[in-house]
């Protein structure tokens, strides 16, 4: 321990026993003021006793850490192991983190203090609480690192993940390893709000409501994070796969980047971007669109397009192609809207229908059909029909 540092053991009780606890523990690199009574002999076989309250202060004064403890024993060289653990982590002289262990080891290395056992850390200002059976606390850098069965829970989400970093006083939290959040939805519309993230590494705002998982991908590479909504039973649920994930938890949107795939009951959604609006059930891109029906085969592009959730509409613009109709038929238009529950499909603007065989030609500015029974009836202005030989 460096000179800059200052250790306080406070005894509740006789001096004379912290002095041996003490001494002791020079050995972990824990150094205490000078007890009115200097033992010249070193202890054989460690120490032990029941309340104890270990702090550590810097240069100025200003506390790094505080615990108190109870059934404190340690060993020449070792942790201090100690039960009913309680105490404060500080940053500039306020206290940041509350933390809480039935039982554990207590060690300092150079500037930082490590805990293990069973470990729960809540952030006095966010809310946020920590579960693990590791902790480390670098009051130098402001950095508090969990790891080992870690589980977070907050009123606006869950967390799962093997290490967690948390910084700035606990409003960034950096989370890797097999992460799965959670989020919690709240008031009437909670069921839209609530979804599941999986990924290998995301960074959480809690003061921004927030969050960023995953990184921009090459073409060629699999996405690394997937959301699910977890809606009612009833609902269709819309699950995405992407390389990167951004989402505001207050105005409920996500998007998707790089690339996207989205399945919305049984229709595919692959685009480079996608906004996602959990709450008015909106899925929408300004990039090209690809949507697939694998039930009937049908395909259909264009430069952009949306889905309302709830209307089970689908709204899609510029360029607008559909292949996999029968008779190898080709639909092209300005416009399509596509009702996914009825089936019903409105072509709008320079309508070209072409049919393999028989061979034919249908152009016009409107078309109406079903795309089940695949029927569409062209009408509105000029209607030009070409026979093929």
């Amino acid at each position: 321990m460096t000179n800059k540092l200052r250790n306080h053991w406070i005894r509740f009780g006789s001096y004379g026993i912290l002095s041996l606890f003490c001494v002791h523990l020079s050995a972990c690199s824990w150094r205490a003021p000078q007890a009115p009574k200097v033992l010249t002999k070193p202890v054989q076989g460690g120490v032990s006793f029941s309340d104890v309250v270990l702090a550590q202060t810097d240069v100025k004064g200003k506390l790094l850490w505080k615990f108190q403890a109870k059934g404190v024993t340690s060993k020449e060289g070792q942790a201090a192991a100690a039960q009913s653990i309680k105490g404060q982590l500080y940053e500039a002289g306020k206290p940041v983190f509350d933390i809480a262990a039935g039982q554990g080891s207590i060690r300092q290395t150079n500037q930082q203090v490590n805990l293990q056992g069973n470990i729960q850390v809540t952030d006095r200002q966010n809310r946020v609480v920590f579960r693990g059976r590791e902790a480390q606390w670098n009051p130098q850098t402001g950095r508090l690192v969990v790891r080992s069965g870690l589980t977070v829970t907050h009123p606006q989400l869950r967390l799962w993940a093997n290490e967690l970093q948390a910084s700035k006083q606990g409003k960034v939290i950096l989370v890797k390893g097999s992460v799965v959040m959670e989020t919690r939805g709240t008031g009437d519309q909670k069921d839209a709000q609530r979804l599941r993230l999986k990924a290998n590494q995301a960074v959480w705002n809690v003061e921004q409501q927030s969050f960023q998982a995953g990184t921009a991908l090459e073409n060629g590479q699999q996405p690394t994070v997937e959301i699910e909504q977890l809606s009612r039973p009833t609902a269709e649920k819309a699950v995405a796969l992407a390389g990167e994930a951004k989402a505001d938890l207050k105005r409920g949107v996500v998007e998707l980047r790089s690339p996207v795939r989205l399945t919305l009951g049984a229709l595919m959604l692959t685009s480079r971007e996608l906004r996602w609006e959990t709450l008015r059930g909106r899925i929408s891109t300004r990039e090209l669109l690809q949507l697939q029906d694998p039930r009937r085969q049908v395909t259909v592009l264009a430069n952009a397009g949306s889905v309302e959730q709830a209307r089970n509409l689908v709204d899609l613009q510029g360029k607008v192609e559909v292949t996999g109709l029968k008779d190898r038929a080709r639909l092209t238009s300005d416009q399509l809207l596509w009702n996914t529950k009825t089936e019903r499909i409105e072509a709008l603007g320079n309508v070209n229908y072409v049919q393999e065989s028989p061979a034919f030609t249908l152009r016009g500015p409107r078309a109406v059909g079903k795309l089940e029974a695949q029927t569409l009836r062209i009408s509105g202005g000029d209607v030009v029909t070409e026979i093929l030989p």
